[in-house]
Parts: C-alpha cells; structure tokens; sequence
C-alpha cells in the first residue's frame, strides 16, 4: 500500500516484504542459530523418513540441544564449547547415559550438517562438530540378566498396579524384545503358524 504508512504487519515497507518474502522461502535473513538448524533438520527428516522419525528426533534435540545453545550462532561454535555441551549430559538435573548422550548427538550433528551442506547459509568450516566425538564403548548391550524367579517377582509386583505394564513385562521376558519394539507391535504380526 504505498499511501499508508508500513506498521510492519498489514502494510509493509520495501524491507520487511523482503524480509517476510526470505523468511517464507526458507532463506536466512540473520545469523543461523542451533535453533535454526534444528528446525530444518526435523523439517527434512519429516520429509525423507516421515514424522515419526522426526518427532523422535526433534523431541531429543528440544530436550537436550535447544534450551543450552539454541541461541547460539552455528558460525560461532567451537570444538571446546560442544565438548562442553556433551559432558555436561552426562551430569546434573536430567543427566543421560552415554549411550543416550550418543543419539543425541548424532542428531545433533545431522541438524549441523544439514544447514552446513547448503552454502546460501554461510557457514564456512564443520570442523568443530565433525571433530567432535562420542563417548567409546557406550552402546554396548548390557550383561545384567534376571533369573526367571527374579523376573517373575517384578512382574507379579507390576501386576498389583499395572496390568498393562505387566504384560509388557512378560511378553519381553518372553521374547527378548525390546519394549519400543513391543509397543510397535500390532495384531497383524503375529503368526499363528510358527508361534
């Protein structure tokens, strides 16, 4: 509208319709942020493994990438500061495993990756994040076994105030399974032939 003055909403500036127009397209208009990044990645992975995945990821990178360097510019990252960032998941309110702090990072470093590989975003080095390890020797399967009586004493203690849970319990025991296969699991694979 050229005869009303731009409020920056209804009516825009030459500016803030470049800026809005930017925005839209998915180019930055400002510093890219881990936020940013974060935000695109989940975008893609929506795209390319379906939003199941994505959730997954974005849920673990809200939690635990987010609220410490969101904010922070991805050009300025640096080797010791994300070395920082994972030991400090290891410690305090919320800390993970190693195992964990793992997966997170690896998410971290594909949301890092995908803002990198696309040069219209600015960032000239991925030194800092692809440099940057994991711990060794977390992902290790873990030896701690029950007993069949041990295990039958958590179930029937599960039992008293979660029946659902209980049959989680035991179809686990039963089967070896890990519980976010279990839950994935629907009437339709079963198979009656081979038990």
């Amino acid at each position: 509208d050229d005869k009303e003055p731009a409020d920056g909403v209804v009516v825009l500036d030459f500016a803030q319709a470049q800026k809005k127009a930017l925005a839209n397209a998915g180019v930055s208009t400002g510093p890219l942020t881990v936020a940013d990044a974060v935000s695109r990645y989940v975008s893609r992975l929506t795209a390319e493994k379906g939003e199941r995945a994505a959730e997954a990821a974005r849920q673990r990178l809200d939690k635990h990438v987010t609220p410490t360097l969101g904010t922070r510019r991805v050009v300025d990252l640096s080797l010791t500061g994300l070395q920082n960032w994972r030991d400090a998941l290891l410690t305090g309110k919320g800390a993970v495993s190693r195992a964990t702090a793992n997966r997170v990072l690896a998410n971290f470093k594909a949301a890092l990756n995908t803002v990198f590989a696309d040069d219209r975003n600015g960032i000239s080095s991925d030194k800092a994040w692809r440099v940057l390890k994991g711990f060794r020797g977390a992902n290790k399967a873990r030896q701690d076994h029950f007993e069949a009586y041990q295990a039958q004493r958590l179930i029937d203690a599960a039992r008293k105030t979660s029946p659902a849970f209980a049959d989680l319990l035991t179809a686990g025991f039963l089967t070896g399974c890990r519980y976010g296969e279990l839950t994935a699991c629907d009437v339709q694979h079963f198979d009656a032939k081979h038990g």
